[in-house]
């Protein structure tokens, strides 16, 4: 969902530029998108020629969007298809159940037609506790694979009392942690052989103001199995606020190289941006490199990965404002398609970029007036950020328009936008976006998926 191991939501594919742009949309209920080592896209999905509809990934033509080939996994098993991760040297699609099993998809292509061939399956089960959900699954630099249970309560999971993480060796020993009164709630961050996540509140630690959540680092050790390197706490404020889908921060661990890693906190009634370093430090309050308080008070909140890019001398940092978001939609009786649940005029909105010197300090370097709920994404060959927006002006009279639009990520200034569609089935419900090695910038919605690119 975030581009890479360490969450960056930056690639180097190039994306429009707003020159002569052409549309394209197609019912396919195509969710993430991942890229192979060919350059095609694999994409997690809802299968729709099932009753369920079932979860599945496959192959797909990115000018048609059809599906050449797809896999599902066995029967009683639920894909995690948002954090899925595709592993360029073995052409493998890595990703999880949240009954508690781990898949290693390979994808083949034999003369132009793909296929995919399960390639090994771990069982955890015995691992999780009865009532986890397994959430992340992501392989590490020496072959180890991390995992975690969790969820996101916004988007219809369960809440659970505490929280398993751990992973597993080539070999298939199996190492972990149980946390109590702890939940993981976004994905994971892996560099090297150190595996980053973030808990929420859940359980009896679920009730306090100015609650506390913390931010974990990991590596395995020798004759150990597995180490907590490091764990410092964070304000997970009271919940509750507007457009809040998580309990704790809302943002996925991002990895700036090996130097530092970033998360949001959930603190009343301002959020703040945290960069602490990588590295162990001689204290908690040592760990955290800077803090820097985001949006309006009041108004302030998050629920999105940050996006981070290095140009050689600063960080680059994007946060987008989530506070007062319209919820993840569930469709069920008596749900209208073209409701209210796709105003956005309540959304403050605001994006800030925040500029990070490794030798010391952050400052916010510009902000934008745009309110997004979906991954915005960063392609450095054209220094454009590429979001999902509404027309808000128009939102009051029950019309509701969607726009891609793509900002300078040196200013902030708008260089385009254009109108992809209309009504509730063109609406992101926080879906995220991709960027193609084909130039196009690709949106999931909720009736299936529309892209854009530049024309001759």
């Amino acid at each position: 969902m975030h581009g890479d191991s360490g969450n960056t939501g930056d690639t180097d594919y190039a994306a429009p530029l707003g020159h002569n742009l052409r549309i394209s949309s197609a019912a396919e209920q195509i969710a993430v998108i991942v890229w192979a080592s060919d350059g095609s896209m694999i994409a997690g999905y809802g299968n729709a020629s099932t009753n369920p509809i079932t979860r599945a990934i496959g192959a797909v033509d990115p000018s048609t969007f059809e599906v050449l080939a797809s896999w599902t996994a066995p029967v009683n098993q639920t894909l995690n298809l948002g954090y899925m991760e595709y592993i360029l040297d073995t052409d493998e699609v890595l990703l999880s159940t949240t009954q508690g099993y781990i898949y290693a998809v390979h994808r083949e292509n034999c003369d132009g037609v793909p296929s995919f061939t399960l390639r090994r399956t771990i069982d955890l089960t015995t691992t999780i506790k009865p009532w986890e959900w397994m959430l992340n699954s992501m392989i590490d630099a020496a072959g180890n694979i991390w995992f975690t249970t969790g969820g996101i309560t916004g988007s219809g999971d369960p809440a659970q009392n505490s929280t398993t993480a751990g992973y597993v060796t080539p070999d298939g020993t199996v190492y972990a942690i149980h946390i109590e009164n702890q939940m993981v709630e976004n994905g994971i961050g892996v560099s090297g052989t150190s595996m980053y996540m973030a808990t929420g509140l859940s359980g009896a630690a679920n009730t306090s103001y100015n609650a506390t959540g913390y931010m974990w680092a990991f590596a395995p050790e020798k004759g150990v199995g597995l180490k907590t390197v490091w764990k410092v706490p964070y304000n997970a404020g009271s919940g509750g606020k507007p457009g809040e889908i998580t309990r704790g921060t809302g943002s996925t661990p991002v990895l700036m190289n090996d130097q530092f890693v970033v998360i949001t906190d959930n603190e009343d009634p301002q959020i703040n941006l945290l960069v602490y370093h990588q590295e162990e430090q001689e204290s908690a309050d040592a760990q955290l490199f800077c803090k820097v308080p985001l949006f309006q008070p009041g108004a302030s909140s998050n629920e999105n990965s940050v996006i981070s890019h290095f140009d050689g001398d600063k960080y680059g940092l994007l946060v987008q404002n989530s506070y007062a978001a319209p919820p993840f939609e569930l469709p069920g009786p008596g749900f209208i398609l073209n409701g209210t649940w796709n105003d956005m005029s309540q959304m403050p909105g605001g994006f800030v970029r925040v500029d990070v010197n490794p030798k010391g300090g952050c400052e916010v370097r510009w902000t934008a007036n745009l309110a997004s709920k979906t991954v915005t994404l960063l392609s450095t060959k054209t220094g454009l950020l590429y979001s999902y927006i509404q027309d808000k002006a128009v939102t009051p009279t029950g019309q509701y328009d969607w726009y891609a639009v793509a900002t300078d990520w040196a200013t902030g200034e708008i260089a385009w936008k254009v109108r992809l569609g209309s009504g509730g089935i063109f609406n992101d419900n926080w879906l995220p976006a991709s960027i193609g090695p084909d130039g196009q910038f690709y949106q999931a919605v909720f009736g299936g998926i529309v892209s854009v690119k530049d024309g001759l």
